[in-house]
């Protein structure tokens, strides 16, 4: 039906067109065999999965091929092999457990009522797709398939030069934390590995997931020494590439300065790019401040002139980190928007206004997986309207106890709708107040896009703030004293009292009550949108809205 592809648009319209027969028998060999003849040729040499779906017994009589024979095959070939019973009837069972090579009650199984729904596809995929891989559940995004565009091992070499100094030290960490915590929402099962350099090249981490890079370059230590990224490249290539699992292998080498004897030292250099390129690694530099330009050059195969450059500062800032990983790393300008969630009914529409959503994503977001979900979903389709709707730009951010910029006004919409499905919660308390503070002083400024002009700020509150409602009181006036700023308080559960989130909007007839549970629908947002931020007036938006009010 498909071939291999990253085409996410190639892949759903096959999907779609498949007609099932109305008769023929249940011979899952044949699909065995196929897999076997003509798709393991084209898998990537590394891994290969396939999921075999069964409702009924397989029929054996007058079938050319055999299963346990086809299943061997595989297995040699080194193919893994999971199996899944459709429907209420069990017969497909024993075939199945052969399929996987456990007895029968092992093999996972689903009645049709639940193939339509999220969560169980999110769960399989979870428990036998990629286990202990990336982001699972919830947690990870209800459309995987737009992170898969992001698909890498990435590994960074970090500058432990004397040139650098310990005061600067800091705000690379800073950069290589954002930028795998970008990169992770974008690509779930994207690999890190980590080492630093200088007279001498030893890794922090090799090939682990987003959390233990994490913690590997938070406990990473400055050591100083002359700059010879040769011999990280070196490295890389004798001790980490090897174990590299992905079909895309990205080095990102972080430069303060120029390679120590440069005339003696970039022939080395020169030829460690050579064998990494043989190797179908990506080599990509960032130059810190300016400098090893050269070096960099060398390693991208560039002009020093097209090198990307980061200040010290811009190391320090969420929006760089952002900008560059769509820019360099994680290249989202091949998604189709459209073919992943459909034509939106706003796309005549003319917004001139810039839309905050801020997203509740404390602890009592999380008691309830169905509650997240149902959340991201309203976002997510907000922000394809949005992004739909001529003259309008969207940012996002989610907050607990923390506060975090998940989408500026200046990324597109295929970047900001992946940020949105791969949101990390914040947890803890609801503290809206200290939101509010954090958008006045990191969102609503030229930096982010904004244009400080006409806004609308949709606050997404789950449970009764924390913060004392003076404090709020106060963040709130703070935030409407912006000019042509406007706030929608929106409860998505019963808890929060009406009083609270009067408090919190510009007005008391810009209130919604208990919402979470028609956050789930398209029609939901776009109705949310042309009533409460667009005001649409137009005969094709009033049709909208009147086709979709409930």
């Amino acid at each position: 039906a498909v071939n291999f592809t990253r085409d996410q648009s190639v892949l759903f319209n096959g999907i779609t067109s498949i007609i099932c027969p109305s008769n023929g028998y249940s011979r899952p060999q044949y699909a065995l065999h196929s897999i076997h003849t003509d798709l393991l040729a084209l898998a990537r040499p590394r891994r290969m999965h396939v999921i075999l779906a069964a409702d009924t017994e397989p029929s054996g009589t007058g079938s050319e091929y055999s299963l346990v024979t086809e299943v061997q095959e595989l297995r040699a070939a080194g193919v893994q092999l999971t199996g899944l019973n459709f429907g209420s009837e069990t017969t497909a069972l024993p075939s199945l457990g052969v399929v996987m090579g456990v007895p029968p009650d092992q093999v996972p199984q689903a009645p049709f009522s639940e193939l339509p729904y999220r969560p169980f596809a999110q769960s399989f995929a979870a428990q036998y797709g990629c286990p202990g891989v990336g982001v699972v559940g919830p947690a990870a995004g209800p459309y995987g398939i737009v992170a898969m565009s992001c698909e890498l091992d990435l590994a960074l070499a970090l500058d432990v030069t004397g040139s650098v100094g310990s005061q600067n030290w800091p705000k690379q960490v800073i950069f290589a934390l954002e930028l795998v915590n970008r990169v992770a929402q974008f690509a779930p099962t994207a690999r890190f590995a980590v080492l630093r350099y200088s007279s001498t090249a030893n890794a922090i981490v090799t090939w682990t997931d987003a959390a233990g890079a994490t913690a590997a370059i938070q406990n990473a230590a400055y050591l100083g020494g002359s700059s010879q990224p040769n011999l990280a490249l070196e490295f890389f290539r004798q001790n980490m590439l090897p174990t590299a699992f992905l079909d895309r292998v990205m080095l990102l080498v972080l430069a303060d300065g120029e390679i120590t004897s440069i005339n003696r030292n970039l022939d080395l250099l020169t030829s460690e790019v050579e064998l990494l390129q043989i190797a179908g690694v990506e080599l990509l530099g960032l130059s810190l401040g300016g400098d090893g330009l050269v070096s960099l050059g060398a390693i991208m195969g560039v002009q020093p002139d097209d090198v990307p450059v980061a200040t010290w500062d811009d190391l320090t800032s969420v929006e760089f980190a952002q900008e560059f990983v769509s820019t360099h790393v994680c290249d989202l300008s091949n998604i189709n928007v459209t073919a992943l969630y459909g034509e939106r009914a706003t796309q005549d529409w003319v917004c001139e206004l810039d839309v905050l959503v801020l997203m509740d994503t404390s602890g009592t977001m999380l008691a309830n997986s169905s509650d997240l979900e149902a959340e991201v979903a309203f976002v997510r389709n907000l922000v394809l309207d949005i992004g739909s709707a001529q003259g309008a730009k969207v940012a996002v951010v989610n907050y607990g106890s923390k506060q975090q910029l998940v989408a500026s006004f200046n990324i597109s919409t295929a970047e900001a709708v992946s940020a949105v499905n791969f949101v990390s919660p914040m947890r803890g308390q609801s503290l809206p107040a200290q939101a509010l503070q954090y958008v006045l002083q990191n969102v609503l400024v030229p930096e982010t896009g904004w244009r400080g002009g006409r806004t609308q700020i949709i606050f997404l509150a789950d449970s009764q703030s924390l913060d004392p409602l003076p404090t709020l009181q106060a963040a709130v006036n703070a935030t409407l004293a912006q000019p042509d700023v406007r706030i929608v308080a929106v409860g998505l559960k019963p808890d929060i009292p009406r009083a609270e989130l009067v408090l919190m909007a510009s007005s008391p007839d810009l209130v919604l009550e208990d919402q979470l549970p028609f956050m789930g629908s398209a029609a939901y947002a776009t109705n949310f949108l042309a009533t409460f931020a667009c005001n649409i007036t137009s005969a094709a938006s009033q049709a909208v809205t009147t086709t979709t009010t409930t």
